[in-house]
């Protein structure tokens, strides 16, 4: 798979290992780190909320949806990571972003309404200590209800 120049008015197609662009002498590797950074991102991210460091995690996440916001894995992800840490608030909102993202899959949007209901429910039973504290391992939005626990493949475009 050949890798195209970004630049505009360049474009040529260049091999995949290569370092510069043929034509126009841009830097391809640096470009290549770019294209797979939110993938690196995400990977992290879980890596951080699979071993319970959810403040790493969160920053991954919001990191990765700088370079794609309309990315709803990671967006379920955070809301995810966000109710595990007691933030019933901002995975409430993060969920609605995230349904509003995948009103054209409704796959995607089942997951999020499933997600948000158990969030939803966790903060009615325990309003108080919601806000300042994890929700216990019955509380906690089971990993099974569809958002990815494993990791993206990375790939050069």
């Amino acid at each position: 798979m050949k890798i195209k120049c970004p630049i505009p008015r360049c474009g040529q197609e260049n091999p995949p290992d290569a370092i510069h662009c043929s034509l126009c002498g841009t830097n391809l590797q640096a470009y290549g780190r770019l294209l797979l950074m939110p993938d690196d991102l995400f990977n992290r991210g879980l890596s951080f909320s699979q071993g319970g460091h959810f403040q790493q995690a969160e920053q991954c996440l919001q990191s990765a949806l700088l370079f794609n916001p309309r990315d709803v894995e990671v967006t379920l992800l955070l809301a995810q990571v966000q109710a595990l840490q007691g933030d019933n608030a901002a995975a409430t909102a993060t969920f609605a972003r995230a349904m509003e993202k995948s009103s054209s899959d409704p796959r995607l949007m089942n997951i999020a309404a499933t997600l948000q209901a158990a969030v939803e429910q966790t903060h009615i039973s325990t309003p108080a200590a919601s806000t300042t504290a994890a929700p216990s391992q019955s509380e906690k939005p089971s990993s099974k209800s569809g958002v990815s626990t494993h990791k993206r493949k990375k790939k050069r475009h």
